[in-house]
């Protein structure tokens, strides 16, 4: 029985030092002490690096990974390599640099988690930060099949909160080459191995900047760039 679940943040990062303190502030925060959360500075050209040092010296659950500008998906890879060498098993959150964790996420994930162990797949709401509104868009909470009833059943709109397991990820890695739509990739994989939950309850606070893909829509008309 899973008594406090290991939770890992994973924050991919580029030249937003200000942003990037808020969410990891919205971490610090939360209500429960058993996470960990990846930093991964992907080349920032600002004070991004002194900045997380000072934070890692402060805080042991933070980690740290300084790399190369090579895009959120590479990011978000190096995390999960570096997290598999050094812990058994754990939930994963995948976070923007602009995101804030909702009050009390963490605590809340851990009792459903508990209480449903036969899923390795959760789910949270995303909520606007401007309008206090839920970004995400569910026909129908609880358990669902990610391509069947979301992908091609309409059952879904808009960014979702997801916590996953360590053990369905397994090999599975973000896909470099997808610059837009990583996630649905990602998780169109993973549902071979897992149904997924969705709970009608606030997860990440999502800040939609003008230069971020969802507002300029980057990448919507050409969604795959191979090198």
């Amino acid at each position: 029985m899973i008594k406090h679940p290991l939770f890992v943040i994973v924050v991919p990062t580029f030249s937003r030092s200000k942003l990037l303190l808020r969410a990891l502030e919205s971490i610090k925060s939360q209500d429960y002490e058993h996470w960990k959360c990846v930093i991964v500075n992907d080349g920032s050209t600002d004070d991004t690096d002194s900045l997380v040092k000072n934070i890692v010296e402060e805080d042991n659950r933070y980690l740290y990974i300084k790399q190369e500008n090579k895009g959120v998906n590479a990011a978000r890879n190096a995390a999960i390599e570096l997290i598999e060498k050094t812990t058994d098993t754990c939930f994963y959150i995948f976070m923007d640099d602009d995101d804030l964790l909702a009050e009390q996420c963490l605590s809340k994930a851990s009792l459903l988690i508990t209480r449903k162990l036969n899923y390795k797949w959760f789910g949270y709401n995303c909520i606007n930060l401007k309008t206090s509104k839920k970004v995400s868009k569910i026909k129908r909470y609880g358990a669902n099949n990610y391509i069947r009833d979301l992908m091609f059943g309409n059952g879904w709109r808009g960014d979702i909160t997801s916590f996953i397991h360590s053990t369905i990820i397994g090999e599975l890695r973000f896909c470099k080459e997808i610059k837009n739509g990583e996630e649905w990739y990602f998780w169109s994989q993973m549902s071979e191995q897992s149904p997924w939950i969705i709970i009608d309850k606030p997860g990440v606070i999502k800040q939609y900047l003008e230069s971020g893909l969802s507002q300029s829509k980057v990448n919507r008309a050409r969604a795959l760039e191979v090198a």
